[in-house]
């Protein structure tokens, strides 16, 4: 990394699980991915600290799927970058802006990209790096998703559009509504569980804060209310009823006997997820966009048909 005459202090985050299409993803807030050699990242951290053995880092960066250890000879490693003129402006730029922005886009793909490990360094007098701050980030676990974010062409425009949306006013303004914050944040949340049955229940109380109106009827409400909203078509809507209410029961049995893991598959995480994503970016659109409560759209939804959402044609 290189002296920018933009900024005294320089930011590098490394990234795990991301592949060459990530390149093409703008960040906003002038945030950029930029491929770097293993070699070169290998003599920053290095440099950098605390950890100076370079066998051990490489382990690390493999480990963390920051190198893929799965294409031959994979020499590349992929790290966010932006220039500041100090360090307070950085760290509120990396924990409003950069920090939530990674939610957002395991929000449109089912992924475990994050950042492993990031540093804030400067140059002195000689020209040689010093770190200001160095931060480690809670480990993602890939065995509860499918991995790297290969996204489709259509997927891309989706988050590319609404990254610009966010650029231009300020994430947390956008998910100022503190329901849809509060789903988001539970949504997020599954994939730091390291077993299905946690994963579950954070999805559960992403859901719940959503669909629930009180404290009643509680699985077919949620259901009913989440087949409506996001179900393209009839057909589609009754799938999803019935997959949310049978998850309900395994999360029922989970809660009051204690579940063994067995019974809560990956791949209904993984659609469970897929679902709250729809339902949260829905969500969105209907209650700040369409500038209406979340009682107003369980009221419409009560009074709703399979197949008729009041939601349709999401830009992203």
């Amino acid at each position: 990394m290189s002296n920018s005459s933009n900024g005294k202090i320089n930011l590098l985050g490394v990234l795990t699980f991301a592949d060459e299409s990530i390149l093409d993803l703008k960040l906003g807030h002038e945030f950029y991915i930029e491929a770097m050699d293993v070699r070169t990242v290998l003599n920053l951290l290095e440099e950098f600290g605390p950890i100076s053995d370079r066998s051990f880092l490489k382990v690390e960066l493999e480990r963390m799927s920051c190198i893929d250890i799965h294409i031959s000879k994979s020499n590349i490693i992929y790290v966010v970058k932006k220039s500041f003129k100090n360090i307070k402006d950085a760290k509120i730029e990396v924990d409003s802006y950069l920090l939530p922005l990674l939610k957002i886009i395991r929000l449109f793909k089912e992924c475990t990209i994050n950042i492993y490990v990031l540093y804030y360094c400067g140059f002195d007098e000689t020209a040689s790096y010093t770190v200001k701050r160095l931060s480690y980030f809670p480990q993602l676990y890939p065995a509860l998703t499918s991995g790297k974010p290969v996204f489709l062409d259509e997927e891309f425009l989706r988050l590319t559009n609404f990254i610009k949306i966010i650029d231009k006013n300020e994430l947390n303004m956008n998910f100022k509504n503190e329901i849809l914050k509060l789903a988001l944040d539970y949504y997020d949340l599954s994939y730091y569980e390291e077993s299905t049955p946690k994963a579950l229940l954070d999805l559960s109380i992403s859901l719940e804060s959503l669909f629930n109106p009180s404290n009643s009827e509680l699985r077919y409400r949620i259901s009913r209310n989440a087949a409506t909203l996001i179900g393209k078509d009839k057909v589609e809507s009754q799938e999803i009823y019935k997959f949310i209410k049978n998850m309900y029961v395994k999360r029922s049995k989970l809660v009051h006997k204690g579940a063994a893991a067995d019974l809560i598959k990956k791949d209904e995480i993984n659609l469970l997820r897929s679902y709250m994503r729809r339902s949260i970016k829905s969500f969105y659109k209907y209650t700040l966009e369409c500038r209406k409560s979340k009682t107003a759209l369980l009221e419409e939804l009560e009074l709703t048909n399979f197949g008729d959402s009041p939601v349709k044609d999401l830009p992203w």
